[in-house]
């Protein structure tokens, strides 16, 4: 079977998926798939909470450029340019009072301080 991102037989077919999601996530099941089949995606895994609850944890597709072992819950991967959305967090935050990031700050006199001001 060769691989259609618009055949759902051939998705399921291409990589092989694991983990669970709720049944109103089953696009993300599909984009998953998907993105092996439409972009020869190696492997990849997607965890989704919604309130705290956990909605979608699955994984799928091969730890090796060889394809000979299966991606696995637990496998590790490198995290490139993680830092970037670490920093937009941060620039948002610097006009919030400390006192709501770190409540032993919120002593007399700090009360107003801001991350902005420390820097």
């Amino acid at each position: 079977m060769t691989c259609d991102p618009k055949n759902e037989a051939a998705l399921a077919y291409e990589v092989p998926v694991a983990g669970s999601r709720d049944p109103a996530f089953a696009e993300v099941e599909r984009a998953l798939r998907e993105n092996f089949c439409a972009r020869n995606e190696l492997g990849a895994a997607v965890r989704v909470l919604v309130g705290g609850r956990v909605v979608v944890d699955m994984w799928a597709g091969h730890r090796d450029a060889a394809r000979s072992e299966i991606w696995q819950r637990d496998t590790l991967v490198n995290i490139y340019s993680l830092g970037k959305g670490i920093a937009a967090m941060f620039v948002l935050a610097l006009d919030r009072p400390l006192r709501d990031i770190w409540s032993e700050i919120a002593a007399p006199g700090k009360v107003r301080l801001t991350l902005c001001k420390l820097a």
